[in-house]
């Protein structure tokens, strides 16, 4: 019986993951920020039908006494078996640079980047002993930048080069890397996962023109997602597939950002999508 550990999972593909990874036999430790508030009341029936293959730990993966816990826990409960880690937690904040404050842009780092990081470090002696692998959830953002969205992109662009390079410095033993690079779906992302900065709601703010059509941009874009599900079931099969691809990508959406990406000269996308971006925010102008 496999284990995965997977964090972030009281929302969004996280959660969703869950219940199929247990349907397939399973083993899952779902992590979550306030367990005891939350755990019960989110995965209660799933322990009820799962029993002891569904674990819930608290887990804020900023934390490095809750990810060295992580790693004591499995050693423990679990014998020390892990076979996947899907490193799913984050957040966006959304706003230009200047409406942000420095600790708004440090807590982006610290959730995106390093506890993703600090997570994987200390699990990797349980990893190597499996020859497991390490699923790492980017975004189509981790490759193009999405215009409002620059420091959310950073941590998703810092994201994909540390696990390119794990890619390579873990190969020799035998534990699997990849990414998985959604694009838009319709998850409670804007709703409970994103955060805006401090300055955006503010009318004197310089940028004011563009934060709110992009911020009614946003709630129309959410409601108008695909279904997340689809995500959830690739870091499934992602986990059981023999071969692991470094990056793959989920959506219509990521693949078409992707192609442009690739076939067209880098100043005519960046002049597309700076055309594309102003006129589309011209349709939620007051």
């Amino acid at each position: 019986m496999k284990t995965v550990l997977i964090t972030g999972t009281s929302t969004g593909f996280g959660n969703l993951a869950v219940p199929l990874y247990l349907e397939r036999g399973w083993t899952v430790v779902a992590t979550m920020r306030k367990v005891a508030e939350r755990g019960e009341q989110i995965f209660g029936k799933l322990k009820e039908r799962f029993g002891d293959r569904l674990h819930l730990l608290e887990l804020d993966v900023t934390v490095a006494e809750d990810r060295e816990n992580a790693a004591s826990y499995i050693e423990e409960k679990l014998e020390g078996r892990l076979d996947v880690l899907v490193n799913n937690a984050g957040y966006g904040l959304m706003g230009t640079l200047e409406d942000q404050t420095m600790e708004q842009l440090r807590l982006q780092f610290e959730v995106n980047f390093f506890g993703l990081a600090g997570l994987t470090r200390v699990l990797l002696p349980q990893l190597r002993r499996s020859r497991g692998r390490i699923l790492n959830i980017s975004s189509i953002g981790g490759l193009v930048t999405i215009p409002m969205f620059g420091s959310y992109n950073a941590t998703k662009f810092a994201v994909e080069g540390l696990t390119e390079g794990l890619y390579y410095e873990l190969k020799p033993f035998g534990i699997q890397v990849g990414l998985i690079e959604p694009g838009g779906f319709k998850t409670d992302f804007v709703s409970r996962s994103l955060v805006v900065a401090k300055g955006a709601e503010d009318p004197s703010s310089p940028y004011a023109n563009l934060n709110r059509p992009f911020l009614k941009l946003l709630k129309v874009r959410a409601e108008r997602g695909d279904d997340p599900v689809k995500v959830a079931r690739e870091i499934v099969r992602l986990s059981e597939i023999p071969h692991l691809p470094l990056r793959t990508l989920v959506g219509k959406d990521a693949r078409l950002f992707a192609f442009l990406r690739r076939i067209l000269p880098h100043d005519l996308r960046v002049g597309l999508t700076a055309w594309g971006f102003f006129k589309l925010l011209d349709r939620f102008r007051d």
